[in-house]
């Protein structure tokens, strides 16, 4: 106590002027936050059972790599703080060894930084510590906090593996380039190309978004009163097919509302235990051409140019400029379209859960790392080795499962190496068959019974809806990709 009253003593005073009372209030309003801060967020690593939740093996740190990319393990907690901290995905070029972690493709991670099984406090700062810092780990007993950095960084000592003092002076907003792609919008394409434009206008691409005040009957759900949110809330809907979910304002922020809404089971999904970020979680897919750090788009849904790319040379030149042609990319390029949003990873900064800068027919690998299992990928059809050809290969898997007569919704990207349903292994018996044309098209119309008397009776034959139902052909016979009824080539029963 002695050593606290001459630290808080002002020079030239008597202590008369601090009462033992006030000291020892001071003393405690000190000790609270100290006595906070010596909770260890990863205390559940030092019990062997919970290797799992990181590792493939338990055989020790690292050894039998890891469940999912160390970024994406990161962020299952430390949700939202990657933003005041340093990008990864950055690949250090450096004559010497350095001194910290890199993964296999010698990129920066989270761990590169900090040692998440590291201990919490030390005896000398790790930071740079203020006066009152100084004071509450000389009361705590238990020293400084680590942050679990690797080394003591109080001057710099473990940036400057990496960095010299004027390179880490310069204007960080180098790091994303303004210049901005030229998107004309749907309607622009739709003028030239109108039957085209027709279709994709009633595919669940087009409406993956809509405005509620402009669209009535956009909204899906049925409210009762149990929700965490109030129906004229609602800024957009998202999704149209198995599930809605609802966008709304929040302290001047979209973000995701909590409860969703399940339109084949008519009734709410109330699993989620927060509200989401939308432009850090979801905005680059469910926008064209979008940009986080200006939070602007050209258009919103997912329109023409999200698989075409910007049309702006196109329209100048009159249909003369090239545009991208799914069709005509080789199949790594054409399925790497597709892959950017229905695989799960993030950008090159580790900030976004989607491929910033990402346009069609550019390689994916990238602007898209960390790739994140889908529901039941197994060792046949996950590598976790961070290549482009993984992430096709769980794009494929999600193709398959998504045709699957059941089990097939969003879940199916929300759960992570949970094995249900066997592997997507076309010699596994367990392999789920695939739904019949009729079961595909009455997964939207579900309202069409056989009894209108205009459709024959689901029983007959399985309701070949494709009958009268033909969908637009490309130009080699085949159903276009532009079409509603576009079953991505496989060979339905039926």
């Amino acid at each position: 106590m002695p050593l606290l009253r001459r630290a808080l003593r002002p020079s030239g005073r008597a202590s008369a002027g601090y009462p033992a009372a006030g000291v020892f209030f001071l003393t405690l309003l000190l000790q609270v936050p100290a006595t906070a801060s010596l909770y260890n967020p990863h205390d559940f690593m030092t019990k062997k059972e919970s290797c799992g939740t990181c590792h493939l093996s338990p055989a020790g740190r690292g050894d039998g790599g890891f469940v999912r990319d160390i970024v994406s393990l990161c962020r299952d907690c430390h949700f939202g703080r990657h933003r005041d901290s340093h990008p990864v995905d950055i690949r250090p070029f450096l004559s010497g060894d350095l001194p910290l972690p890199l993964d296999f493709e010698s990129t920066m991670t989270c761990a590169t930084c900090h040692d998440p099984h590291a201990e919490p406090y030390s005896e000398k700062p790790y930071v740079r510590e203020g006066p009152l810092g100084r004071i509450r780990g000389f009361i705590s007993g238990k020293g400084f906090r680590t942050f679990f950095l690797r080394m003591p960084n109080d001057r710099g000592q473990l940036c400057l593996n990496c960095h010299d003092r004027e390179e880490t002076s310069k204007d960080r907003s180098r790091q994303h380039p303004a210049t901005e792609p030229d998107y004309r919008g749907s309607e622009t394409c739709g003028s030239c190309h109108g039957r085209e434009y027709a279709v994709w206008r009633l595919t669940v691409h087009a409406r993956t978004l809509r405005n509620p005040v402009s669209e009535p009957g956009a909204v899906r759900a049925v409210f009762e009163g149990g929700e965490s949110f109030a129906e004229n809330e609602i800024l957009r809907t998202v999704g149209n097919h198995w599930t809605q979910r609802y966008l709304l304002v929040r302290d001047k922020e979209v973000r995701v509302a909590r409860d969703v809404w399940s339109i084949v089971d008519g009734g709410w999904r109330q699993r989620y235990w927060r509200e989401q970020s939308w432009r850090e979680l979801c905005a680059g897919c469910h926008y064209t051409g979008y940009n986080p750090y200006t939070n602007t788009f050209a258009e919103e849904g997912v329109t023409c140019e999200s698989c075409h790319g910007p049309g702006g040379q196109h329209v100048d030149s009159g249909g003369r400029a090239a545009i991208v042609n799914p069709a005509g990319l080789e199949p790594e390029q054409r399925d790497s379209i597709c892959a950017s949003c229905h695989t799960h990873g993030h950008d090159r900064t580790g900030e976004f859960r989607y491929p910033v800068g990402y346009l069609p027919g550019e390689d994916l690998a990238r602007y898209y790392r960390g790739l994140i299992p889908k529901k039941g990928q197994e060792g046949d059809t996950f590598r976790n080795d961070g290549t482009l050809v993984d992430r096709l290969r769980s794009y494929r898997f999600w193709v398959k499962r998504f045709f699957a007569p059941t089990g097939a919704n969003c879940t199916l990207c929300k759960s992570y190496r949970a094995a249900e349903g066997g592997r997507a292994d076309p010699t596994d018996s367990t392999e789920p068959d695939l739904m019949t044309l009729a079961e595909y098209c009455l997964t939207c119309h579900r309202d069409i019974d056989g009894n209108d008397g205009r459709h024959s009776p689901l029983s007959d034959e399985g309701g070949k809806c494709y009958r009268c139902h033909e969908p637009q052909k490309d130009r080699r016979g085949r159903p276009s990709i532009h079409d509603h009824k576009f079953v991505f080539g496989f060979d339905q029963r039926g």
